[in-house]
């Protein structure tokens, strides 16, 4: 803080942007001022500081997705509600390996659907939570986007439509999805994401999405 101040001179006080005529303020005065410019100065850098961040996230939020069709099958179609982007997909696959959407933190979706194995398990049957045994085998999910009716019975429709089915499955995660919710929520980085992505909490509709 320049306050060495002769009677009839300008200074720059402060942050170098305020200047007083010295015979209009006491010195102490003078101090204060130039104080509450730097501080007002400081909060309005902050600001839009913060404003840059949330831009730039929201916007890589909305990156949208570009699809890499292998030669011989057609575009994909997308959910108008559920539109694709990069952070969406990274958040997907995130959920995807995650064992901690089992009850006892031990069965993820790569478990049944392993990419080592085809996107399935190699095995007769699945094996889900507390070692119990399905009664079937588990599909490959390679090109799912594609079927309309899913499962081996096709008793639910589009992939949305899957993926809450072997969450909730007692023998195979056995999550009731208000305890996923709730869990999931209490992880900082699934809710900064899910934010990120969808603009709010965890929910059971946004993690099937």
């Amino acid at each position: 803080m320049g306050l060495a101040l002769t009677r009839r001179r300008w200074r720059s006080v402060g942050c170098g942007s305020l200047i007083l005529r010295p015979h209009f303020v006491t010195g102490g005065a003078l101090a204060v001022a130039g104080m509450l410019r730097c501080q007002a100065f400081g909060a309005l850098v902050t600001v839009f500081i913060i404003c840059g961040i949330l831009l730039t996230t929201r916007i890589g939020a909305e990156e949208k997705f570009e699809h890499k069709i292998p030669l011989g099958l057609k575009r994909m179609k997308v959910p108008r509600d559920n539109s694709l982007s990069t952070a969406k997909i990274e958040l997907g696959k995130l959920l995807y390996f995650d064992p901690r959407l089992s009850r006892d933190n031990t069965i993820s979706c790569a478990s049944c659907h392993d990419p080592k194995q085809g996107w399935s398990n190699g095995a007769r049957f699945a094996t889900g939570v507390r070692g119990q045994v399905g009664g079937r085998s588990a599909p490959t999910i390679v090109n799912a986007a594609y079927q309309y009716f899913q499962f081996w019975d096709g008793r639910a429709t589009h992939v949305e439509g899957q993926a809450l089915g072997p969450i909730q499955n007692p023998i195979e995660m056995d999550m009731k999805l208000p305890e996923l919710v709730e869990k999931l929520n209490q992880i900082p980085g699934y809710r900064r994401r899910f934010q990120q992505v969808f603009g709010t909490d965890v929910t059971a509709d946004n993690i099937a999405k």
